[in-house]
């Protein structure tokens, strides 16, 4: 993805300290709508230092199902893990239909 522009999106951003039961019972798109956290502290968890798509599929296993939605037309493919991340970006998902 370097040097591709990246479009604005419009989800909601949030602290990870602000994810929680209170927003889950006072928001009522909470968990319906996707969310950007900016800030991991206060969600009680640790981010790993150097976890990739490999380390994964190391632990869901490589053989693991996986269904694929296309982004530009919608088409779903089934791959497993490991020969969806082991498929270069452009072969991933087949082009449109007509």
């Amino acid at each position: 993805m370097e040097g591709k522009p990246i479009k604005d999106d419009h989800f909601k951003r949030m602290k990870g300290s602000d994810v929680g039961l209170e927003w889950l019972k006072e928001d009522e798109d909470a968990m319906k709508e996707p969310i950007v956290i900016e800030t991991p502290e206060g969600l009680g968890m640790k981010m790993p230092e150097d976890f990739g798509v490999e380390d994964v599929a190391l632990l869901v296993g490589e053989n693991s199902p996986l269904e694929v939605i296309g982004i530009v037309s919608f088409p779903i493919t089934n791959h497993t893990f490991s020969s969806f991340i082991q498929t270069p970006l452009p072969s991933r998902v087949p082009p449109a239909g007509p």
